[in-house]
């Protein structure tokens, strides 16, 4: 029995990384161009939102943000300092859910989860006139697991680019290949098909080889459901009666419940990336 040991464990890896590979490679999606949206993602606009200007002023960013020179050094630079504010806490929670209350709170000392990093960073994103929101990562075991299958991040539309960029303020980093920052479907695609060209960068540069594998190989499993809210703006007004819109991939559920018992009743289901990724709507 001691000497089938060894050889019992390397098969049950070996079947481990193979189902691992064969589920990652059904995470594709349509890209089929539509004659008409199907809904609007809003934003606020930076000089009418009292909530931006107050934290666009509290926290000084202009002085922050003096040396960045362009929309994707701004967003490098506020995911840097929003990952500073505080530790990750993964069971605490602010007593509000917007950012000047998280961040007033996490000043006096409080630790907050990876859903506070992304409020605050999509914040002051928008506070500085780039769109952006907060994006739920979930699992493909979502509706069974019972404790950590969802994920928050950020993603910014940097107009130069004329695309949408995917920023963790927790892990404090953005993904890129061959010199193009990838949003968060367009990084699971990198993970499986050109995992040997992906990046990750923050506001100190490119971050060394060991780390980057860690925060790859920890990210990847939550890159199969996404969602985001239609309206980031204070109206908070919803799309055929739903607040968010989720991405699924091609053959796969659209899930009903997060976690076993938190019903997902907030999302319109998709499976067109043109859906998920249109150009933003500044209002």
């Amino acid at each position: 029995m001691n000497v089938l040991r060894p050889f019992i464990c390397l098969c049950c890896c070996l079947v481990f990384l193979w189902s691992c590979t064969t589920r990652q490679q059904i995470v594709a999606y349509n890209g089929i161009d539509r004659n008409q949206e199907l809904c609007a993602f809003v934003f606020p606009n930076p000089a009418a939102s009292m909530r931006l200007i107050q934290l666009k002023e509290q926290y000084d960013f202009e002085t922050l943000l003096v040396d960045s020179k362009s929309e994707m050094e701004i967003a490098m630079q506020l995911m840097h300092w929003t990952n500073s504010r505080w530790e990750h806490n993964g069971d605490n929670q602010p007593s509000k859910n917007d950012a000047l209350t998280i961040l007033k709170e996490a000043g006096s000392g409080s630790q907050f989860r990876c859903v506070e990093y992304g409020i605050v960073l999509s914040a002051s994103l928008n506070a500085m006139g780039i769109p952006a929101r907060v994006i739920g990562l979930k699992t493909e075991a979502v509706e069974t697991t019972k404790y950590g299958a969802g994920h928050v991040a950020t993603e910014a539309y940097i107009k130069n680019l004329d695309k949408w960029v995917f920023l963790d303020a927790q892990m404090n980093y953005v993904p890129y290949v061959k010199g193009v920052p990838l949003n968060a479907a367009e990084y699971m695609q990198a993970i499986i098909h050109q995992r040997e060209l992906l990046e990750l960068y923050n506001a100190n540069g490119k971050i060394n080889a060991i780390t980057a594998k860690y925060r790859i190989d920890w990210v990847v499993k939550y890159l199969f459901y996404l969602n985001a809210r239609f309206d980031a703006t204070e109206a908070n007004e919803k799309c055929q009666g739903k607040s968010h819109l989720m991405l699924v991939p091609e053959g796969a559920k659209e899930p009903t419940v997060f976690q076993r018992d938190n019903p997902i009743d907030y999302c319109l289901y998709t499976r067109n990336l043109k859906d998920f990724y249109p150009k933003p709507l500044v209002k």
